[in-house]
């Protein structure tokens, strides 16, 4: 059942990310062709906005658009957000070229993501066992990390490049090597 709070919420999240950019880059105006401008031109906006239009479409029920827009996010910014997957404000994508978000993952508040990344499922498991990560608020996931299953990464923690993470962590943790392991003080 799709809720109007659902789609004002990505609504939200639009206008908060395009303010977000619009501070950034110290423009003036907020005409709605910039938005497509911005999120053609300027990939680091465009992954997000074209993701939460998906999102709007697909909670809609409006397939063909919610199609649409995953396919010029797709093919304009090379990244691959399923328009079911959950992103919180201010996520920030500074080289979104090969990422790849599954259907029910969760992402946080200010988080960084770098290139190169998935966010998915263990399609080795059964399929009653299929489960998404949830990634908390202000996390960092560094360059070509492979986050994998039904696993929470906790507030604050951070994600070195090419770890292949497969179990749990909790808050402020720095996770590294194939696989994910806590690294030592």
């Amino acid at each position: 059942m799709i809720h109007k709070s659902d789609v004002m919420n990505e609504k939200e999240k639009i206008i908060s990310d395009y303010n977000y950019f619009i501070n950034k880059l110290n423009l003036i105006s907020k005409l709605p062709l910039i938005k497509i401008v911005f999120s053609i031109l300027i990939p680091t906006f465009g992954v997000l906005y074209l993701h939460r239009k998906s999102k709007i479409h697909h909670l809609k029920g409006n397939k063909i658009r919610s199609k649409l827009y995953y396919l010029l996010n797709y093919y304009s910014n090379h990244i691959d957000i399923n328009p079911q997957a959950s992103i919180g404000y201010n996520v920030y994508f500074p080289h979104p070229i090969g990422i790849v978000i599954g259907a029910n993952v969760l992402i946080g508040n200010h988080v960084v993501i770098l290139s190169c990344t998935t966010f998915g499922t263990n399609s080795a498991e059964t399929r009653s066992n299929y489960g998404y990560p949830i990634i908390e608020d202000n996390c960092y996931i560094g360059t070509g990390a492979k986050i994998i299953g039904d696993i929470t990464i906790g507030k604050k923690s951070i994600v070195g490049a090419n770890a292949v993470v497969i179990n749990s962590f909790a808050a402020h943790s720095k996770i590294i090597g194939v696989p994910g392991r806590t690294l030592k003080k």
